[in-house]
């Protein structure tokens, strides 16, 4: 069975925790070993601006923890903000529950309540090999741009979705 209940800071560990399970390994297919060393250490640690918010969700599946994401009005780094422009943020599912449906849940939780808030339209930062998952979920690809984390820089796919 899953579930989706509202990530707390209390939740600063086991955030982290999925994060490190996903991440590495599904990076690795897209990205060299001197990117990956460079931005793992970042990537695979829980915000806790993003934990307080109250818009950040952990997934389990058969009662264990399976996946974390949410939403917010400001792009990573908290800057950004557009009046009716969400924007997804640090999705993960861990490697044993990939393709059950979790990361869906996720996106339609935050989707539904992006939606009932007001906004039209959420946009990601995609990386390149979650390009197909957002695009099975009616992204569109706007362009391949790069960030610098911890020195180097990370491509990533600007995606958007009207809701």
């Amino acid at each position: 069975m899953l579930s989706l209940r509202i990530a707390t800071p209390d939740d600063k560990d086991l955030v982290s925790e999925i994060l490190k399970d996903s991440y590495p390994a599904g990076l690795a297919s897209h990205y060299p070993p001197a990117i990956l060393d460079a931005v793992l250490p970042l990537m695979c640690l829980a915000h806790p601006v993003m934990l307080a918010r109250g818009t950040y969700f952990i997934a389990t599946l058969d009662g264990r923890p399976a996946g974390c994401g949410g939403w917010s009005n400001a792009a990573p780094g908290g800057v950004g903000m557009e009046p009716g422009r969400a924007h997804m943020r640090h999705f993960a599912v861990r490697t044993g529950a990939m393709r059950r449906g979790v990361g869906r849940a996720l996106y339609d939780r935050c989707a539904f309540e992006a939606r009932t808030l007001g906004y039209d339209r959420v946009v990601t930062e995609a990386a390149l090999n979650a390009e197909g998952f957002y695009a099975a979920l009616g992204f569109q690809a706007l362009g391949q741009e790069s960030e610098e984390m911890n020195g180097v820089p990370f491509p990533y796919i600007r995606m958007e979705r009207r809701l």
